[in-house]
């Protein structure tokens, strides 16, 4: 707006000096002239308003105001280039935000301890054949370490090449039994693994929508869904009631609890294996 309102004002001290040079011309050119006199009678006459000042005194003020608008217009456009250039700056320094991740979160690095638990066939809990599972991705590096409750440990590395082969070494208590290559991806080796029986975080349950409660586990908000259902448990038809943890965020489970029964089999908050610790920020190796 200052800068519109300088730009009019110049414009009309350009129109009014250029009228007063025409009349400084014209006034000289009249001095060359003599005037006819004529003999009339005397009549009354309007007396011009007059500044006082010569046409050469106005051209010269007016080329003061000029050059003052002049100088004006040129602050206003120095400043704003001024300001300009900083705002640019400031945004050469900012850091870009980081974009939000897309895709599933087992895309990305992780890593998730599971425990695994088994029971006999009178549901009397089994501690011998438990097992715990460490599952991470580094990267293209997706390891899967397995701990039997008898002491063996197996670990399988896997490495996802740019060209879209998978390379797999496994080790048995340290020592590597077998390798092979082949064409699976992280994210469809990943899904296979977590829908197992004993290791499930990626099965079905229902949305964390339909939660009736909240809890904290590992540190993180949990959904919890409650639900009753008629199945076969250790080949028996009972009437089971479930709770679902569900992960707030990423949608994964960190365990499901059964309880119920009939004919005088029941089990009372039951798991055949339950999320013991995740981080979406594991320490790099």
């Amino acid at each position: 707006m200052r800068r519109i309102l300088l730009l009019l004002g110049l414009s009309i001290i350009v129109s009014s000096c250029g009228f007063n040079e025409n009349r400084q011309g014209k006034t000289a050119n009249q001095d060359d002239v003599q005037p006819e006199v004529v003999q009339e009678e005397p009549a009354t006459t309007a007396t011009p308003i007059s500044s006082g000042k010569e046409p050469s005194q106005i051209l010269e003020e007016g080329k003061g105001l000029l050059k003052d608008l002049i100088g004006a217009l040129a602050k206003e456009l120095g400043d704003q280039a001024e300001e300009e250039a900083a705002e640019v700056e400031q945004a050469e320094q900012e850091p870009d935000e980081i974009p939000a991740a897309s895709g599933m979160w087992y895309d990305r690095d992780f890593s998730m301890t599971i425990q695994s638990y088994t029971y006999s066939m009178s549901g009397k809990r089994d501690a011998s054949s438990d097992a715990r599972h460490i599952v991470s991705r580094t990267g293209n590096t997706v390891r899967i370490r397995t701990e039997e409750a008898s002491g063996t440990v197996v670990e399988t590395v896997c490495e996802f090449a740019a060209d879209g082969k998978r390379h797999v070494k496994q080790y048995m208590n340290g020592k590597l039994s077998r390798s092979h290559t082949d064409d699976k991806t992280a994210e469809s080796y990943l899904l296979n693994w977590m829908t197992q029986g004993d290791h499930g975080p990626l099965n079905y349950h229902a949305g964390a929508s339909y939660a009736q409660s909240e809890t904290t586990l590992c540190g993180r908000p949990v959904k919890v869904i409650e639900t009753e259902v008629d199945e076969n448990l250790l080949g028996v038809r009972k009437h089971i009631e479930k709770k679902y943890y569900v992960d707030a965020q990423y949608d994964f489970l960190y365990k499901v609890v059964k309880s119920g029964g009939a004919a005088g089999m029941n089990v009372n908050n039951v798991a055949l294996w339950e999320v013991t610790a995740f981080t979406d920020k594991p320490a790099k190796k």
